[in-house]
């Protein structure tokens, strides 16, 4: 029910907005299976957001595939919510206003910018996280060279901080089920 509301509360924000666009950064799903009542109770939501002219899209995150494995992604919950239309795997680069978007899936690698328009990195990473292998660093941020960088992986949000001349946004997942008042109760963070 909470992640429901969640989802509800993005399609709010995106019509006080006038936003036409959703992109999720990933962890639509806790684990790349789930029942399938919730799986309808979850395609009737993007069904309505997408019956509102909302196109959905979304990167990869490690909850949404097995092992890792992207060849996974078709037989996931997400691969079937994507086989509906009513969610888009966000392509490798889409433009929207002059503003290059560049969606990595997880576990794809991070490449640097390559346009001169304002580029922005969309992916499922963390960043200075210790304990993860796909942990970006300091250096990795300056080297790739995006004006931003908008990171999912995270379960809680994070503040958003400046390295260099990279805005750095990290407005943790939409999904996640624990009993953590953290992800039951909070409003998701959007950045329009």
């Amino acid at each position: 029910t909470a992640i429901l509301n969640k989802i509800e509360s993005l399609v709010q924000v995106a019509n006080s907005f006038n936003c036409n666009k959703i992109v999720l950064l990933g962890d639509v799903f806790d684990s790349h299976t789930t029942t399938l009542p919730y799986l309808a109770k979850v395609i009737s939501s993007f069904k309505k957001i997408n019956d509102a002219g909302i196109t959905v899209y979304t990167v990869v995150g490690n909850h949404d595939i097995k092992n890792n494995r992207m060849d996974s992604l078709s037989s996931s919950a997400l691969g079937i919510l994507i086989s509906t239309g009513y969610v888009k795997l966000a392509p490798r680069t889409l433009t929207i206003d002059d503003v290059d978007f560049n969606f990595f899936h997880y576990p794809d690698e991070l490449v640097k910018r390559d346009s001169d328009n304002y580029s922005v990195c969309v992916a499922h990473r963390y960043y200075e996280f210790g304990l993860s292998w796909d942990s970006l660093t300091r250096d990795d941020v300056k080297s790739l060279n995006y004006d931003a960088m908008i990171l999912g992986h995270y379960h809680v949000p994070c503040d958003t901080i400046t390295i260099e001349d990279t805005l750095l946004y990290r407005p943790g997942s939409l999904s996640r089920s624990t009993s953590e008042s953290y992800n039951k109760l909070r409003t998701p963070r959007v950045l329009i």
